[in-house]
């Protein structure tokens, strides 16, 4: 009798785990190996359909069943199971908790958060001293490779296939349909222990494909991993210590031969001895049944003392106990997510790029195991520098390609960045075009101006004066009259109209000077404004100002009936479309506002002799080396972010709802703001008073 398989035990184990559901519409949760093996075996079971986080799918057939969307899901199922590597659940789990489905792991579990209570997880005690200690008592010291040493710069390994179905199509167009279900299904079918030349001969065979094509996919695939693998600097650091005084071997298992597995190191900088590398597909030996831990323990460790590192609880801690083998068990970077406050990122990534770009977050914080260490769960940046790649990096990205297309589509000529905003946004969206190769005629211009400036300066009769005074203000009367209309007054406790000669002639003055400044710049017919948020009343009166409509980009709009600038103004947000109330963006608006500023204080006018007049330094420009820290921290994740799009060949998708998601994330406590944040980060904002408010108080 021919022996079982590890996909029959697979089989098996749903059929008696869902034994009692037989009578249900059942809906899988993965379109990947277990769901091609499942499906292909078993018998007696409605399913209905699968879903998969990649939304484009709903409406294909995947192994004969459609994949479909959440509200087909809802109305034909009575049930959904999560059929996938238990490493992913928690992370799945988060996209279906809201469902109007019950959700079971393929245990049987009924699915729950497993991250509820994180200040409860013992592994937050772990640290790097207390490994070092540990290998230092061994003979001889193994490592596991993925998500221990190496990581990949996607947050799902599925990932790699679909960058790879992407480049194939390019390539060979409708002949290279069906790569990602045929390479999933190829994996079930070639076994546990197949080598990547095993998998896609069944590749080749399940799909018809020509030897060319299928030879490509497959140098594909080996070329997409080595431009997404990076390093995980901490382990990294320690395996060259170890190196320099232990006997150290790597231990996978993986269906890349050795040779592989050393160019992957060799492309995130870890140097290793082919011969020191033990892979599972060249033994037809696995960790998870621990058959390769028995061979290793009589053929390499030999009595000796052993320790092993590695991430997966069976196949790396459990599993090498059992033949005498000590264990450090680490958790994955996507484990460390997925069990912290961060753990909403990862699932809410539908598309390759969004996963690329949650994985350049991943690696930049979770590169470390042992990055919660002491803080239960939230960041604890170590530097201004990465707060701002890791806070502020996607959203900014995620803009700067917003408005690069906005540009594009609606011939702009010149982009005037509004002061303050714009004093770091215009350098942000011009780094941005030469990381992505965009070459755009629009001349990026930084405008003076304010509320405060163009207001005052619109004036032009009383009913003006009127509703400019409505303006809301916190401060006293003579503050008032100065901050408001640029005239100090005897007696402020008169009423404004009182005052309106003296407005009017204020105001014809610095409309005067003002007008005189926009002439100076050479303002084109065919420019926009960029501000950060959120109702566009600086550019309705600058529009007032210069006699004419002008169009605005934004990170987000209020395009509602709430809005009173709307008649004059053409407004577009790049975050939450219409409803930029919703958006992250705003919700946040007092730190978005307080890190979008400038070395100055708020604009007030121009003087006669053309000199810009600004109101004294805050607390904002007396800390703004911090904001200058943060702004690298921008520009190398625009610059990562591009290098890895580019690089891996990642299809292109809109990322705005994913970042604005992420910032949110970030900003609900998920972070300890350094000692310099928490000092120099404050809420002002000079139309409305001279208070200012500290923003981690």
């Amino acid at each position: 009798m021919a022996s079982k398989s590890k996909f029959d035990y697979e089989v098996e184990a749903f059929e008696k785990t869902f034994s009692g559901k037989r009578d249900k519409r059942i809906v899988l949760y993965g379109t990947g190996r277990m769901t091609a093996t499942l499906l292909e075996r078993l018998e007696g079971f409605n399913i209905v359909g699968l879903l998969d986080k990649d939304e484009s799918a709903a409406g294909t057939l995947m192994y004969g069943k459609e994949v479909l969307d959440r509200k087909k899901a809802e109305s034909s199922a009575d049930l959904i199971v999560i059929n996938t590597s238990e490493a992913y659940w928690s992370s799945i789990y988060q996209r279906l908790a809201d469902y109007k489905l019950p959700v079971y792991y393929r245990n049987g579990e009924l699915a729950h958060n497993d991250a509820a209570d994180l200040d409860s997880f013992g592994y937050w005690q772990k640290n790097a001293e207390e490994l070092r200690a540990l290998i230092a008592q061994a003979d001889v010291v193994s490592f596991d490779v993925f998500d221990t040493l190496i990581m990949r710069r996607v947050s799902d390994s599925m990932d790699v296939f679909r960058i790879v179905a992407g480049r194939l199509q390019e390539e060979f167009g409708a002949e290279a349909d069906g790569f990602v279900q045929y390479r999933k299904k190829a994996a079930g079918a070639a076994g546990g222990d197949a080598t990547l030349d095993g998998i896609y001969a069944e590749l080749r065979d399940l799909s018809g494909w020509s030897r060319e094509l299928a030879d490509r996919a497959e140098r594909l695939e080996t070329e997409t991993e080595m431009q997404l693998v990076t390093a995980r600097p901490v382990i990294a650091g320690l395996y060259r210590e170890a190196v320099r005084s232990r006997d150290v071997y790597l231990v996978s298992d993986m269906y890349f031969p050795r040779e592989t597995i050393r160019d992957l190191l060799a492309a995130a900088g870890i140097q290793a001895d082919a011969g020191r590398i033990i892979v599972s597909c060249e033994h037809k030996k696995s960790k998870r049944d621990g058959s390769l831990w028995e061979w290793y323990a009589g053929e390499i460790v030999r009595g000796r003392k052993a320790l092993h590192i590695g991430d997966d609880e069976t196949g790396d801690v459990a599993n090498p106990v059992r033949f005498g083998i000590r264990t450090y068990g680490i958790w994955s970077s996507g484990r460390l997510m997925e069990n912290s406050y961060l753990r909403k990122l990862p699932s809410s990534a539908r598309s390759s790029f969004e996963s690329a770009m949650c994985a350049l977050l991943s690696a930049k914080v979770c590169g470390d195991p042992f990055c919660f260490h002491g803080t239960k769960g939230r960041l604890a940046f170590k530097d201004e520098r990465e707060a701002g790649y890791v806070l502020l990096g996607p959203v900014i990205y995620a803009f700067c390609r917003w408005l690069s297309e906005k540009v594009r589509k609606d011939r702009v000529g010149q982009l005037l960045f509004f002061a303050r905003e714009g004093w770091f946004l215009r350098r942000f969206f011009s780094e941005y075009c030469d990381a992505a190769g965009i070459r755009t005629d629009a001349e990026p211009v930084y405008l003076e101006t304010s509320r405060r400036a163009v207001m005052t300066a619109s004036i032009r009769n009383e009913p003006d004066i009127a509703g400019i005074a409505g303006f809301p203000y916190k401060g006293g009367r003579k503050e008032f009259f100065h901050d408001r209309f640029g005239i100090d007054v005897p007696d402020a406790e008169q009423d404004v109209s009182f005052y309106a000669k003296e407005i009017l002639e204020e105001a014809g003055r610095e409309r005067r000077n003002y007008l005189r400044y926009l002439e100076s710049l050479g303002i084109r017919e065919d420019c926009a404004v960029v501000d950060s948020q959120l109702y566009g009343s600086t550019q309705f009166y600058l529009g007032k100002l210069m006699g004419r409509k002008l169009r605005g980009y934004y990170c987000c709009v209020c395009l509602d009936g709430s809005n009173r600038y709307l008649d004059g103004n053409l407004m577009e947000g790049c975050f939450c479309g219409k409803n930029g109330k919703e958006s992250s963006i705003y919700k946040n608006a007092p730190f978005i506002e307080s890190f979008l500023t400038a070395p100055n204080g708020m604009m007030e006018c121009v003087n006669d002799d053309g000199t810009v007049r600004h109101s004294p330094d805050g607390e904002n420009q007396r800390h703004f080396a911090v904001r200058e820290e943060m702004a690298e921290g921008v520009l190398d994740f625009i610059r990562d972010a591009e290098r890895v799009r580019q690089e891996a060949g990642i299809p292109d998708a809109d990322i705005s709802g994913w970042a604005d998601g992420a910032f949110g994330t970030l900003m609900r406590g998920a972070f300890i703001p350094t000692p310099k944040m928490r000092e120099g980060f404050y809420y002002d904002n000079g139309i409305v008073g001279r208070q200012e408010t500290a923003i981690w108080g």
